[in-house]
């Protein structure tokens, strides 16, 4: 019981984790120095491998949530010129390839967002 619970808590909060991180990476990624982006993309990959761990936890609703923020943290890493984002992405593709289509939805929603 309690196990279920820890389950749980942890899949409801990563959403939560991971748009946070997108945020910070968006507003402030420009001016973040090299040390400062590669404990950004530890805490990236970390959710990262959270979230394929427990994939079938979460909701389609928060399965959207995190796509969503995993497309908004690898533009703004992108945008910055940052270099590996792109290879944990493809990496996390690999590793949960049922999640493809859920990926390029998400970005797809965050490019027409941005008017793209």
């Amino acid at each position: 019981m309690l196990t279920s619970f820890f389950v749980i808590s942890c899949s409801s909060s990563l959403p939560h984790k991971i748009d946070r991180l997108a945020d910070r990476a968006e507003a402030k990624g420009a001016n973040y120095s090299m040390d400062q982006w590669e404990q950004s993309n530890e805490k990236f990959e970390e959710f990262v491998e959270e979230y394929v761990e427990n994939y079938g936890s979460y909701s389609p609703a928060e399965r959207k949530e995190i796509n969503r923020a995993i497309a908004r943290y690898s533009a703004a890493a992108v945008k910055s010129g940052v270099h590996g984002v792109a290879s944990e992405v493809e990496s996390f593709l690999d590793d949960v390839p049922d999640v493809i289509d859920e990926v390029i939805d998400g970005a797809k929603t965050f490019l027409q967002e941005l008017g793209l």
